[in-house]
C-alpha cells in the first residue's frame, strides 16, 4: 500500500471536482482534534480522510494479500436558521449526495486503472450517518476496502 498515493488521491475532490471545501487527514484516535479543526474551517462541506487499517490475508505464504480498510467522512456544520430538524435533514441529504458522488467517482477511477484504487472491492462499501459530532457536525462516513497482492 502506498500511503502517499492514498493521501494525494483525495485532493482532487477539493481542487478539481470541488465537492468539498477542505480536507483533513486523521488517525481515528485523534478525532476530537479533527472535529475542532473542521469546526474552525468555516463553510463546508469538509472531507475527513481516515488513515487506513491494513491487515494481511491470503491462503499461503506465496499468496499474501494486503487488505486495507479505510474511510472518509463528508461532514458539515449545522447552522440552525428556523427549523432545526429540517435544516439537519437538508444537511444530511446534501452530504449524502456528495458521499455518493465520491463513491461513484472512486468506482470510475478504479475502472480506469487508478493505482491507489487497485484491488478496490466493489461489494465492500458501507455508508453510515454520523453526528452529531462536537455538537453541530453531521454527515456520512463512507468505508471501503481494497485487496492488494503483496507478492506481486
Amino acid at each position: 500500500m502506498d500511503l502517499g498515493n492514498y493521501y494525494n488521491y483525495w485532493k482532487k475532490y477539493r481542487d478539481e471536482v470541488k465537492l468539498v471545501t477542505s480536507i483533513h487527514n486523521v488517525d481515528i484516535f485523534d478525532l476530537n482534534e479533527t472535529m475542532n479543526y473542521v469546526k474552525n474551517q468555516g463553510k463546508g462541506p469538509h472531507l475527513v480522510v481516515e488513515d487506513p487499517s491494513v491487515r494481511s490475508g491470503g491462503n499461503s505464504v506465496d499468496n499474501v494479500v494486503e487488505v486495507a480498510v479505510a474511510a472518509i467522512l463528508v461532514i458539515d456544520k449545522l447552522h440552525i436558521r428556523k427549523d432545526k430538524a429540517k435544516d439537519r435533514n437538508q444537511l444530511l441529504i446534501d452530504t449524502f449526495e456528495i458521499a455518493k458522488q465520491i463513491k461513484i467517482q472512486m468506482l470510475a477511477d478504479a475502472e480506469e486503472g487508478c493505482t491507489m484504487l487497485r484491488g478496490l472491492q466493489y461489494r465492500r462499501f458501507e455508508l453510515d450517518k454520523v453526528g452529531p459530532l462536537s455538537d453541530s457536525l453531521y454527515g456520512w462516513r463512507l468505508q471501503f476496502e481494497y485487496h492488494t497482492p503483496l507478492n506481486s
